[in-house]
């Protein structure tokens, strides 16, 4: 925005019931804003200039794709009268100017005409002007875009169109785009889009109130092209058009689109008519105002989503959608039905093949729509069925029932699920609600160990893009599920791995977190540490709170063949564990450590026996003592490391901070050698790092993740590639 300063003093007058600010004036040479206004009386009145300022120091505003270079002037008086009436005008104009913008990964640079922009508003009338012309560098026209509008009387609610009757009003609108994917490039970013578009509204209101009018949005040529992974797609929409026409026979509409695939029939196809024969003026009574329409869509080619839900690497089906309306604008009848057939999809990220995919829906009588449907998923079957009311309430919500038998939930390399749920949906009008129960007949869930310099992100990271962002819902959400693990379900991962049985019940209040409730319990669990198998027993996740943070009771340890029992305890919750070593009967800290690998106390050990212990004993102290002290010195960590050697000579003690969201710096000091390292870590996104490490070794390693998995896609019956799954990619350095 630039440096600006005070052109003169300001004068400032305040009181109980009256506040004015005189002329202020801001500069910043050539450019100059002045302001001045006065509050008092229940009268408002402000009014501005802007003289000499180039948009371009507005550029921390505009997308970052985008910038523009003019010179813009510019005049407001406003006043608010008692009774909130607003009456002022605003003029603004700019000089020849240009646009540059990055438009399908190229930079576009347009250039306009003077813009002129005018709107006032009395009590005696409400005027408008705006004119828009862009071209490219040899003058062909790329956007105009004109409008008028002349109204005698000052429109600021619905009422104020009964004051239209003696009147005579008019208003018009003309928008032609003869570059379309100037327009669409951040509607479809992927999509490369070549053709035309033109929109032109007229609307004339006589002395008799009498409407005539005529609205056409239309594409004589419409191209979208784009490559998803490795088809390229091309889609030719027919020329389109929606139109609509208003005069003494009332008010007709139609809409007409069809998509096709080169030298191919119809892949996507609507039409549809709407009437109102008595709409022919204003004052219409929407009671007696009859309705008569109908509209039919029609997928004939499920593969086209193919095209935009880049998770779906098959699709097949054909979908249909037939509607009638009818009655009247007060209370509208809507009768139709919709039926997606023979449906198929492959999900390579989620490892699924869904099967048999069949939905209906029907209108009623009473404005009430029925629907079911069904989906197969491995060897289970999963089926929606419910009826969505006209308006719903809490006396007549609508309601959806979801169930499950051993449904194929998730199938890739790190996670096998298997879901029974029985699940009700129900909307009353203002909150959704969900009950019910999902167990999990079968499920196995392994991953790999965690890295020695793995670091957790800083709770600042907000991933966009390639990773979920959570959002409030569009309406209050509440839950209430009990989630019951069935005994044959086995995690494996983190040097953990054990059967897990209980149940959970989670809940959330529509304005608040979801909350746990129950226990799952370590059947036969293992824990693998400093090289050994320690027996788990007993082991519990006990939920009383938040979902993401349950308590932790547990014990890790080996029994030796003179009958001492000797590991870890383990506390506190998930996010702040507390660990510390036992042995029955109670023995030191390095005969427990001795206990724990190899299976005698210390004075049955060899002297580099004895050495390993001690030290394991030592560096387990301190990276407790240091788990505990990092966040009072504001670090992100702080740890005995001993990388992947299995020689304590090697041990670092390590300190790291985030010093931004993204980026982490990490100094290791060796403890029994004269090691010193810096690690460097950056976050490029939710899969992408780079980490950079220097010290006796040199690296610099790219690191990312791509999960992928379930069955492996086959050609269509077309030839059509569907794509194939990808393995997971290990890490790899320069």
């Amino acid at each position: 925005m630039g440096t600006w300063a005070l052109a003169d003093p300001v004068e400032v007058f305040a009181s109980a019931d009256a506040l004015r600010l005189g002329e202020t004036c801001l500069e910043s040479p050539p450019a100059r804003v002045c302001v001045h206004g006065e509050v008092g009386g229940g009268l408002t009145r402000a009014a501005a200039t802007v003289d000499s300022f180039r948009i371009e120091r507005l550029a921390p505003l505009m997308p970052e794709n985008t910038s523009v270079e003019a010179v813009v002037m510019a005049d407001m008086a406003v006043e608010i009268e008692p009774g909130g009436v607003l009456n002022g005008q605003v003029e603004v104009h700019t000089s020849e100017g240009t646009l540059v913008r990055v438009v399908g990964g190229e930079t576009r640079k347009l250039y306009f005409e003077p813009i002129d922009f005018t709107a006032s508003s009395s009590p005696d009338s409400l005027r408008g002007a705006i004119d828009l012309h862009l071209a490219d560098s040899s003058g062909v026209r790329v956007l105009d875009v004109l409008g008028r509008l002349e109204s005698p009387v000052a429109i600021r609610s619905i009422k104020d169109f009964s004051r239209l009757r003696g009147q005579p009003v008019s208003a018009h609108l003309e928008v032609e785009a003869g570059d379309l994917l100037l327009l669409t490039d951040d509607v479809l970013p992927l999509w490369d889009v070549a053709g035309n578009f033109r929109a032109r509204a007229d609307l004339d209101i006589d002395a008799e109130g009498r409407l005539a009018g005529s609205l056409l949005a239309a594409t004589d040529s419409m191209i979208l092209r784009n490559t998803v992974r490795g088809q390229g797609w091309t889609l030719v929409v027919d020329p389109a058009r929606l139109s609509a026409e208003v005069g003494p026979d009332g008010l007709t509409g139609e809409l007409d689109l069809a998509v096709h695939l080169p030298d191919e029939g119809n892949l996507l196809s609507a039409s549809g008519q709407v009437r109102l024969p008595r709409f022919t003026a204003l004052d219409v009574d929407p009671a007696e105002q009859p309705v008569e329409g109908s509209l039919e869509f029609r997928v004939g080619d499920l593969g086209l989503v193919e095209a935009f839900l880049f998770e779906i690497a098959d699709a097949r089906g054909n979908f249909l959608l037939t509607t009638q309306v009818g009655g009247t604008l007060a209370d509208l009848n809507v009768d139709g039905q919709a039926n997606l057939s023979d449906g198929y999809a492959l999900i390579p990220t989620l490892g699924l093949e869904l099967t048999d995919i069949q939905f209906a829906a029907s209108g009623r009588p009473d404005g009430a729509v029925e629907v079911s449907g069904q989906v197969r998923s491995g060897e289970g079957l999963l089926t929606l069925t419910g009826r969505s009311e006209r308006y719903p309430s809490t006396a007549e919500p609508s309601v959806f029932q979801l169930r499950g038998e051993r449904f194929l939930l998730l199938d890739i390399p790190e996670v096998n699920l298997l879901a029974e749920p029985s699940l009700d949906l129900a909307f009353d009008g203002s909150t959704v609600r969900l009950t019910g129960d999902v167990v999990i007949p079968r499920g196995r869930l392994g991953f790999p160990d965690i890295p020695a310099s793995a670091v957790t992100p800083s709770d600042d990271v907000r991933f966009v893009g390639d990773s979920l962002v959570v959002k409030e819902p569009p309406v209050p959400f509440g839950a209430d599920i009990t989630v019951t693990l069935g005994d044959d379900v086995f995690f494996n991962g983190f040097g953990f791995a054990s059967n897990l049985i209980g149940n959970v019940q989670i809940r959330q209040e529509p304005s608040g977190e979801p909350t746990g409730r129950g226990e799952v319990r370590f059947i036969n669990g293992t824990f693998r540490s400093f090289g050994q198998e320690l027996r788990i027993e007993p082991g519990h996740l006990l939920f009383a709170g938040p979902i993401d943070n349950p308590a932790v009771d547990a014990r890790a340890f080996v029994r030796a063949s003179d009958g001492t029992e000797a590991g870890f305890r383990i506390g506190g919750t998930v996010q702040e564990l507390d660990v510390s070593t036992y042995s029955v009967p109670p023995r030191s800290d390095s005969d427990v450590m001795a206990y724990i690998l190899f299976g005698r106390p210390m004075n049955q050990t060899s002297s580099s026996e004895g050495n390993q212990a001690s030290n394991s004993a030592a560096i387990l102290g301190a990276n407790m003592l240091g788990m505990a002290l990092a966040p009072s010195l504001g670090l992100d960590e702080a740890r005995i490391d001993t990388g992947s050697s299995s020689s304590e000579n090697k041990a670092q003690f390590v300190v790291g901070k985030y010093v931004s969201p993204r980026l982490f710096v990490g100094y290791g000091v060796g403890i029994y050698e004269p090691i010193s390292t810096l690690r460097i870590r950056y976050l490029l996104s939710a899969r992408w790092s780079i980490e950079v490490i220097t010290g006796d070794q040199q690296s610099t390693d790219l690191l990312w993740r791509i999960e992928s998995g379930g069955p492996k896609p086959q050609p269509t019956a077309e030839g059509r590639s569907t794509g194939e799954s990808e393995p997971a990619a290990e890490p790899t350095s320069d």
